[in-house]
C-alpha cells in the first residue's frame, strides 16, 4: 500500500451457499428464452433460412459459414428460428416444394459470396432425413455474462465434454482454451452431426485470440459453423484465415412483402387486427430503415403503446375508437425514418409524459447494471437521487410498462425478475442520449454497485458479480483491489462457471492501477516555492504487489464456518488461479511462502505444494530449484503413500521435462521409462487417475526421449505401444490415433524407415479423407509430408505428383493467392529443380515470391528465402549475374530484420560465396565464407555443423584454385567436426559422406592414391547406410572410386564398381541419362584396359559391399565431367546443406509449416502430411494432376496486387535471362499453359514496359543476352517453354525512355536503395554504421536505410537508374 491509499473498505459479504442456478445453466435457459422472444413475432425470411438448412444439412465445404449484416437486420431471428427448427426435427421444417414463398420472388440473384443453392429443390422434411444434430451455441451479449470469447470457448468443452463422455481433461491453463476447443469438437463429431452457433462475434471480447487460435484450420465433414457478425476486425481475420472455405451469406434488407408481414403480426392484437398495415401505414413501410426488422419491431411497439395510452384516456365506443386508431396511424406515418430517429422520438415522448430525471436516471441505471435490476431495485435508487426523493410509485410503475416493450420478459426469467435492455442498439442509445460523458457512466455503475454492496442487502453470487462488475467498470480501483484481494470473495468466484470472469478483472485491475500511475504523475501540485510542478512519480502496482496484500489479508481473515476456508487454503486457492492464468512468478511467490511454512513436514498438503511449486519453477526455466523442489515431494510422497501412485508418477514426469530442457537427454529418458512403469503399476493398482490417456502420453514422452538419445527402436517402441493403447480404447478411426500415426510416421522417417512411415502417413491420410473431406488443410497437410518422404528416397517423380496435389488442395481450400500456396509452390518448384527441370521451376519460384511479396510486404524475412531461392536457381541456370542481386537483396532484408551478426546471415554469405567462386571472382568469394564462418563462430561456436559446411565450401575453393595446401586443413576441420557430431548421436545423414567424399578428391589431385581410395570407400559406406545402397549419390561415389582405381591400374576393382554404378543410374535414371552412358563407356574403357571380362570380381565386391544399406536422404546434384582424355566420370565436389535460416511464427496455416529458407545446395520443403494410394498409382500411370486449371494460367489470372508484386523482380528477371529454348515437346512441362492460355504477365512481350530488356545499349547487354540477341528479332518464353511472341529491338528509343520505365516498375526503389545502401554505408563494429557520404553514424541499419532514402533520394534514383537499366554491377 502507498500512503495516500484510504482505508480499506469494509469486507463484502459473500453467500455462504451455492446459487439455484449454476452459471453455466443460466447461461443456456437464457439463450433459450432469447429466442422465444426472438421467434415469437418474427416473419419466416425463407431464403435466409434455407441458406443457414442448406449449408447445416451439407458436408465439406464451404464451412462455416458467415452471416454478415447490420446491427438489427434480423441475423440473430434468423439464427434462432434455426435452432427452433433443427431441435423440432425434419418433420416439423416447412416443405419448401410448394409453390413461392412469401418474399421468396424478390430474392432471385441475391449476392452472397458464397455457393449459389437451389432452393427450390430442397426439401428438409422428406422421411428418412439425417437425424437430428447436436446444436451448441453461444449469443455473446447476453444478460449477466461477459463476453469473453475464452469464456465461451471453455463452456462449449464442457458442454462437449458431458454431452458425448468426451475422455480429455479440460484444459489446465486458461492460455489452452482457444486450442482446446477444436480437440472437443472433434471428439464430439465422432458422435453425430454437430452444429456450433456463434451469434454476435463483434460484441467478444476476443484477449488476442486470433481465428487460427481457436477455429480449426480443418473442419470434421460432421460439424458445421454457423458465425453471425456486424463485421469487426475479428471477422476480417476470420476471412482472411479461412480463405475459399467461408461461405459469406448477407442479410439483405425486407422486402416490401416481408415488412407488411411484420407489421400485420406485430399489431395483430389490436383490434382484432382491424389496422391495415398494406394499406394504411405505406409511409411506414417506404422509411429508410423499414428493412431492418428492429425498425419495424420498434415503430411497432411504439404505436402499440401510444394507442394503450390513448385508450387509457378516453372511453371508447364506437366512432370513438375509430379515432383513436386514426390518430395512432397519422402519428406513425410521421415517425422518423431511421432507428436512431425512432428511439429519439420514443425517448422525447417518455420526457414529456415523465420528466427528463426521471427516465434518464432510471434507464441509465438499468443499463449499468450487469444482470438487470428489479422494479423495486430501481425505485429504491430513484428515490435516493435527491429530485426523486418524493417520487410516487405509480409514476414508475407506469416508465416501467413504458420499458416492457425493451427488456427481456420479466416473467420468464428465474429468480429475481430484473429488467434489462433486451437488444444492444436500444442500450447504447440510452447511454448516449442520457450518459454519453464516460464521468456520468462511471458514476452510474458506483451507484449500482453501492447499493449491491449495501449490508442490509442479502449476499447473493448476483450481488457479487454486480459489484465487481460496477467498480471495474466505474474505474473505483481501490475498492475492486480491496474485493479481488479478499479470500471469501477470490474462493467464490475461482470455479469452473467464473474463473474466466476472475482473471478479467486482475487483468483490468492492473491496467487501471497503471492509468492511474500515470494521471497522478501528469497532475501538477504547488510545489515548495508556490509554482505548479508535476507530483512525485508514483509506481504502478504490479501483479505481485496485488498477491502480497492478498497474502497479508488471509492472514487475518477469519476462518469460515465449516472450517474449510483457512489462510493456507486460500492461499493456496490463490497459487491455483495464478498458475492457471499463466502467471508462473507470482504463483511462485505464493506457494515458496506455503512451502517455508511447511518445513520439512512430510503430509500430503505438503507433497501437494511442493509439486504446485516445482511445476511452476519448471514453466519459469528455474531448472535447479524446480528439481529440488520436486524431489523433495518425490520423497514425501513415496515415504507416505508408496512408490508407485500417480503422483509418483506425475512428480517424475515433471523431473524428465526439466532434465530435457537442461540437456541432460540420458537422465530424462531414464526418467521418462520410470514415469512409464509408475503408471503402468498404478493402472494394475485400479488407480483413476492412471487412464489410457496419461499412459499415451507417458509413453509419447519416452519416445520423444529415445528419440533425443538417438535410440531409435527404443523410441519405435514406445510410439507403437502408445498407438496399441489407443487403438484400444479409441478404434483405428480417431482424429487422436491419426495425430499419434502422423508422429509415428515422422519417427519412422527419421530412422530411415520408409516403408513404415508411409504407411503410417497413409493410414492418416485415408482418415484425413473421411473425417475432414478431400478438400481440407489436412489432407494438403499429409500430401505434402508424403512428398517429402518420397523427396527424401529420390522417388522425385512420385514427390512433384504429391506436391502438385498438395498445392491444387490448398489452392481450393484458401485461394490461389495465400501465402501458403507460396510454400507448396516453393516445395514442388524444388523438387523440379532437383530433376533438372529449371524452365519449369522458375515460374513456380517467381509466382511464390510473388504471392508472399504481396501478402507480406517487399522486406519480410520469408521474402528474403524466396529471394534465395529463386536466386539459387538462377545460379544453377548459370545466369550469375542476375542471381546476384537476389542474393544481395535477401542478405539486406535479413540484416535490417535481425542485424548483421544472426546465422542468417551467414547462410546468405556462404551463397554469395558460392556465387562468386562459380564467376570466379576468388577474392570476393573468400570474403564472403569467411564472414560466414566468423558470423557462424560466434553465433553458434566453432564446432557448429554450419562452420563445417562453410569450411568445407572455402576449402573447395581453394581446391579448385589449385592451392590444394590450403585446402587440406579446412577439408579435415570440417571432417572432424562432423564426426564430433556423428558421435554424440546426432543425425548427420549424408553429410559424412559428403566430407569423406571431398576428401578423396582431394588426395586424388594430390596423386595420395592411397588415402584417397580409404576415403571413397568411407564415402560409399556412410553414404549406403544413410541413404540407401541404390541412391543415385552412391554410383556417383563409385565412379569416383571407378576412376581412382583405373588410376592405380586396378582395373577389376574399377570395373565392379562401375558395375555397381551402372546398375544404379540404369534403374532411378534410366538408360537415356548422360550419366549412364557415361558409366558405360567407362566399363568400355575398363575392358578394353584389362582385355577380358568384368561380370565377376569377389575382391572387388568384398571392398564395396561391406556395408549393409539403409534409407535414402537426398538427392545427388547434377555430376561434373573430370576427364577429358578418358571418357567422363561423374565426378562430385559437394557442398553440405546449411541449416536453414529460422524465423519465428511462420506458420500460415495449421497444417503446413512455412516455407523454411534453404541454403545453397537445396530447397527443403516445408513439413507436412502425406499421400494416398490413389495418388502413387496415377503418378505410376504417368497422370500428371495440374491445380484448379494451371498453375501458369493461374499466375496469370491472378488478382492485380499479386501482378504488380510480380513485376518487382520482374527487371532482373528480363534484363539477366536470355531467351530460354524450345523446350523438347516429349517432356512437355505439366505447368505448361495450354495453347489457349496466354502466359502469366511477367513473361508477356509488352505485358510492362519495365519487363522489356534494353537491346543495343551497351556491351553488357550482348554479354548477358548473347551477341545474336542485340538488333534482332529475339522469341522469348513463358513458363512453359512455350513461345509468347517477339521480342523486337529498341531501335532508336531513347534511353531516357527505359530509364523511366525502369524506375516505375513496383519494388524499384527497394533495389536501388538496397544497391546504393550496399556502396555507400559500411559497418563499423558493435552495430555501428557508418555513411560514407556525410560521415554520419547510426546505430541501426534501418535507421541508416530512412536517413540515406531522406537525405540523398537524386542519388539514390540514379544509382538505381544505372544499376538496373543496363549500367550493369558496380
Amino acid at each position: 500500500t502507498f500512503p495516500d491509499d484510504p482505508p480499506r473498505p469494509t469486507p463484502l459479504r459473500v453467500p455462504e451457499t451455492a446459487p439455484e442456478w449454476s452459471p453455466s445453466e443460466l447461461e443456456t435457459y437464457l439463450h433459450v428464452v432469447a429466442m422465444e422472444r426472438h421467434t415469437a413475432q418474427a416473419v419466416r425470411r425463407h431464403y435466409l433460412l434455407e441458406k443457414l438448412h442448406t449449408h447445416c444439412d451439407g458436408v465439406g465445404n464451404p464451412n462455416p459459414l458467415l452471416l454478415l449484416g447490420p446491427p438489427g437486420s434480423g441475423k440473430s431471428t434468423a439464427l434462432a428460428q434455426l435452432m427452433r427448427e433443427i431441435e423440432s426435427g425434419p418433420a416439423m421444417r416447412p416443405r419448401l416444394r410448394g409453390g413461392v414463398r412469401s418474399g421468396a420472388g424478390d430474392r432471385a440473384g441475391a449476392d452472397t459470396s458464397g455457393t449459389s443453392v437451389d432452393i427450390t429443390a430442397v426439401d428438409f422434411g422428406a422421411p428418412g432425413a439425417n437425424p437430428e444434430p447436436f446444436v451448441l451455441a453461444h449469443t455473446f451479449g447476453v444478460l449477466g455474462h461477459a463476453d469473453d470469447l475464452r469464456r465461451v470457448l471453455l463452456r462449449m468443452c464442457f458442454e462437449l465434454k458431458e454431452r458425448f463422455n468426451i475422455y480429455v481433461d479440460a484444459p489446465s491453463r486458461l492460455e489452452d482454451a482457444g486450442s482446446a476447443f477444436p480437440r472437443f469438437l472433434a471428439h464430439a463429431s465422432l458422435f453425430g452431426k454437430i452444429v456450433v452457433i456463434i451469434d454476435g462475434l463483434d460484441k467478444a471480447e476476443l484477449h488476442e485470440l486470433r481465428p487460427e487460435d481457436w477455429l480449426p484450420s480443418a473442419l470434421p465433414l460432421a460439424a458445421r459453423v454457423v458465425v453471425a457478425s456486424s463485421g469487426c476486425r475479428a471477422v476480417t481475420a476470420t476471412r482472411d484465415f479461412i480463405g475459399k472455405q467461408m461461405e459469406v451469406v448477407h442479410v439483405l434488407p425486407l422486402t416490401e412483402t416481408e415488412r407488411c408481414e411484420v407489421i400485420d403480426l406485430r399489431l395483430k392484437a389490436i383490434a382484432g387486427g382491424r389496422v391495415p398495415a398494406s394499406a394504411s401505414l405505406q409511409t411506414l413501410t417506404q422509411s429508410e430503415d423499414a428493412g431492418s426488422p428492429l425498425f419495424l419491431a420498434l415503430a411497432c411497439g411504439e404505436m402499440n403503446a401510444r394507442m394503450r395510452i390513448q385508450s387509457q384516456q378516453r372511453e371508447i365506443s364506437g366512432n370513438g375508437d375509430g379515432e383513436t386508431y386514426a390518430a395512432s396511424l397519422q402519428q406513425a406515418s410521421v415517425f422518423p425514418e431511421t432507428i436512431a430517429g425512432l428511439l429519439g422520438s420514443v425517448f422525447n415522448r417518455w420526457e414529456k409524459r415523465f420528466g427528463t430525471t426521471l427516465v434518464a436516471e432510471a434507464t441509465t441505471l438499468i443499463a449499468c447494471s450487469k444482470t438487470g435490476l428489479a422494479p423495486d431495485e430501481v425505485f429504491y435508487m430513484l428515490t435516493q437521487t435527491p429530485a426523486l426523493v418524493n417520487l410516487p410509485v405509480t409514476e414508475w410503475e407506469a416508465l416501467q410498462n413504458e420499458l416492457e416493450t425493451h427488456v427481456w420478459p420479466t416473467e420468464r426469467l428465474p429468480g429475481v425478475p430484473a429488467l434489462a435492455f433486451f437488444h444492444h442498439t436500444v442500450k447504447h442509445a440510452v447511454l448516449r442520449r442520457f450518459a454519453d460523458a464516460a464521468a456520468t457512466r462511471r458514476q452510474k455503475h458506483l451507484r449500482v454497485a453501492c447499493f449491491f454492496a449495501r449490508r442490509d442487502v442479502d449476499p447473493s453470487h448476483r450481488s457479487v458479480a454486480e459489484v465487481l462488475w460496477g467498480t471495474r467498470e466505474g474505474k473505483d480501483w481501490h475498492a475492486l483491489r480491496a474485493l479481488l484481494t479478499d479470500p471469501h470473495v477470490h474462493a467464490l468466484m475461482w470455479n469452473q462457471d467464473t474463473q474466466v470472469d476472475l482473471a478479467t478483472h486482475w487483468d483490468a485491475l492492473l491496467r487501471g492501477e497503471q492509468r492511474a500511475a500515470t494521471a497522478l504523475h501528469q497532475k501538477l501540485a504547488p510545489g515548495p516555492n508556490g509554482d505548479l510542478v508535476p507530483t512525485k512519480p508514483r509506481p504502478p502496482r504490479r501483479r505481485l504487489d496485488l498477491v502480497k496484500e492478498f497474502v497479508s489479508v488471509a492472514d487475518v481473515t477469519e476462518v469460515t464456518a465449516d472450517g474449510i476456508l483457512t489462510p493456507d487454503v486460500t492461499k493456496e486457492l490463490l497459487a491455483d488461479f495464478l498458475a492457471w492464468a499463466g502467471f508462473q512468478s507470482e504463483a511462485c511467490f505464493v506457494l515458496r511462502l506455503l512451502s517455508h511454512e511447511k518445513g520439512d513436514e512430510a503430509d500430503v498438503a505438503a507433497v501437494s505444494i511442493n509439486y504446485k511449486l516445482g511445476r511452476a519453477l519448471g514453466r519459469q526455466g528455474l531448472r535447479l530449484e524446480c528439481e529440488k523442489t520436486l524431489r523433495k515431494a518425490l520423497e514425501a510422497e513415496q515415504a507416505l503413500v508408496g512408490a508407485e501412485t500417480p503422483m509418483v508418477a506425475e512428480i517424475v514426469t515433471e523431473l524428465c521435462k526439466v532434465k530435457m530442457e537442461s540437456g541432460d537427454a540420458e537422465q530424462a529418458g531414464q526418467l521418462a521409462a520410470h514415469a512409464v512403469s509408475v503408471w503402468e503399476a498404478a493402472e494394475a493398482a485400479g488407480y483413476e487417475e492412471a487412464d489410457v490417456a496419461t499412459m499415451v502420453q507417458a509413453l509419447t514422452r519416452l519416445a520423444e526421449a529415445c528419440e533425443v538419445l538417438d535410440r531409435p527402436q527404443a523410441a519405435e517402441a514406445a510410439y507403437e505401444r502408445a498407438l496399441e493403447r489407443l487403438e484400444h480404447m479409441l478404434g483405428p478411426d480417431h482424429p487422436e490415433v491419426a495425430e499419434h500415426l502422423g508422429k509415428m510416421g515422422g519417427a519412422y522417417a527419421a530412422h530411415g524407415e520408409w516403408e513404415k512411415a508411409e504407411f503410417c502417413y497413409c493410414r492418416a491420410l485415408a482418415f484425413a479423407h473421411a473425417f475432414t473431406g478431400p478438400m481440407s488443410l489436412h489432407i494438403s497437410h499429409f500430401y505434402n509430408v508424403l512428398a517429402e518422404l518420397h523427396r527424401a528416397r529420390g522417388d522425385v517423380g512420385q514427390a512433384q505428383a504429391l506436391y502438385q496435389r498438395a498445392a491444387q488442395v490448398i489452392e481450393g481450400v484458401l485461394g490461389v493467392n495465400h501465402p501458403a500456396v507460396a510454400t507448396y509452390l516453393s516445395a514442388l518448384a524444388e523438387t523440379l529443380r532437383a530433376q533438372g527441370r529449371l524452365d519449369d521451376s522458375l515460374p513456380l519460384l517467381v509466382r511464390a515470391l510473388a504471392i508472399d511479396e504481396s501478402a507480406r510486404g517487399v522486406a519480410h524475412a520469408i521474402v528474403a528465402v524466396r529471394l534465395h531461392n529463386l536466386a539459387a536457381l538462377f545460379q544453377d541456370m548459370d545466369r550469375l549475374e542476375g542471381a546476384e542481386p537476389l542474393y544481395q537483396r535477401a542478405l539486406a532484408i535479413d540484416i535490417a530484420l535481425l542485424g548483421p551478426e544472426h546465422q542468417n546471415v551467414a547462410t546468405y554469405l556462404n551463397s554469395l560465396g558460392d556465387l562468386y567462386k562459380k564467376r570466379q571472382m576468388w577474392d570476393k568469394a573468400v570474403e564472403h565464407y569467411t564472414r560466414a564462418i566468423a558470423i557462424d563462430e560466434r553465433a553458434l561456436g566453432p564446432k557448429h555443423p554450419n562452420v563445417a559446411i562453410y569450411l568445407n565450401n572455402l576449402a573447395g575453393l581453394h581446391k579448385q584454385r589449385g592451392q590444394l595446401t590450403a585446402a587440406e586443413p579446412l577439408y579435415l576441420r570440417a571432417l572432424a567436426i562432423h564426426e564430433t557430431k556423428a558421435l554424440g548421436g546426432g543425425d548427420h545423414g549424408d553429410d559424412l559422406a559428403i566430407y569423406h567424399n571431398n576428401i578423396a578428391l582431394l588426395y586424388k589431385a594430390q596423386g595420395k592414391l592411397v588415402e584417397a581410395e580409404a576415403y571413397y570407400k568411407r564415402a560409399i559406406a556412410v553414404g549406403e547406410k544413410s541413404l540407401g545402397a541404390t541412391h543415385p549419390k552412391v554410383a556417383t561415389r563409385l565412379s569416383n572410386l571407378g576412376a581412382l582405381l583405373v588410376d592405380g591400374e586396378d582395373f577389376e576393382g574399377a570395373a565392379i564398381a562401375f558395375q555397381r554404378a551402372l546398375a544404379i543410374r540404369t534403374e532411378s535414371l534410366g538408360d537415356a541419362h548422360e550419366d549412364t552412358k557415361s558409366t558405360k563407356e567407362w566399363i568400355a574403357h575398363v575392358v578394353a584396359k584389362r582385355g577380358g571380362d568384368v561380370e565377376t570380381s569377389p575382391r572387388g565386391k568384398m571392398a564395396l559391399n561391406d556395408v549393409p544399406a539403409a534409407s535414402p536422404n537426398q538427392v545427388a546434384s547434377k555430376p561434373i565431367a573430370e576427364h577429358t582424355q578418358s571418357p567422363e566420370v561423374a565426378q562430385e565436389m559437394e557442398s553440405p546443406r546449411a541449416a536453414p535460416p529460422r524465423f519465428d511464427k511462420m506458420t500460415p496455416v495449421s497444417a503446413p509449416s512455412s516455407s523454411r529458407a534453404v541454403s545453397p545446395s537445396t530447397a527443403a520443403p516445408s513439413a507436412s502430411p502425406s499421400a494416398s494410394p490413389s495418388a502413387s498409382t496415377a503418378s505410376r500411370n504417368g497422370t500428371t494432376f495440374r491445380t484448379t486449371e494451371s498453375m501458369s494460367s493461374q499466375v496469370h489470372t491472378s488478382s492485380e496486387a499479386v501482378d504488380a508484386a510480380m513485376t518487382s523482380v520482374d527487371a532482373i528477371v528480363n534484363k539477366y535471362g536470355p531467351p530460354v529454348p524450345e523446350p523438347d515437346p516429349r517432356h512437355r512441362s505439366p505447368f505448361q499453359p495450354r495453347t489457349e492460355t496466354p502466359p502469366p504477365a511477367i513473361f508477356e512481350t509488352g505485358a510492362s514496359h519495365a519487363a522489356t530488356p534494353r537491346r543495343g545499349t551497351g556491351q553488357g547487354w550482348k554479354t548477358a543476352l548473347g551477341e545474336e540477341a542485340v538488333g534482332a528479332d529475339t522469341t522469348r518464353h513463358g513458363s512453359g517453354g512455350e513461345a509468347s511472341g517477339p521480342v523486337h529491338s529498341s531501335g532508336g528509343r531513347d534511353v531516357d525512355d527505359w530509364d523511366e520505365e525502369v524506375s516505375s516498375a513496383p519494388g524499384f526503389a527497394e533495389l536501388a536503395l538496397d544497391a546504393f545502401l550496399s556502396a555507400h554505408v559500411e559497418y563499423l563494429g558493435g552495430r555501428q554504421y557508418r555513411c560514407v557520404l556525410d560521415g554520419k553514424v547510426l546505430s541501426k541499419f534501418s535507421i541508416m536505410r530512412v536517413h540515406v532514402a531522406r537525405k540523398f533520394p537524386g542519388l539514390v534514383h540514379q544509382w538505381g537508374l544505372d544499376r538496373l537499366g543496363g549500367g550493369g554491377v558496380n
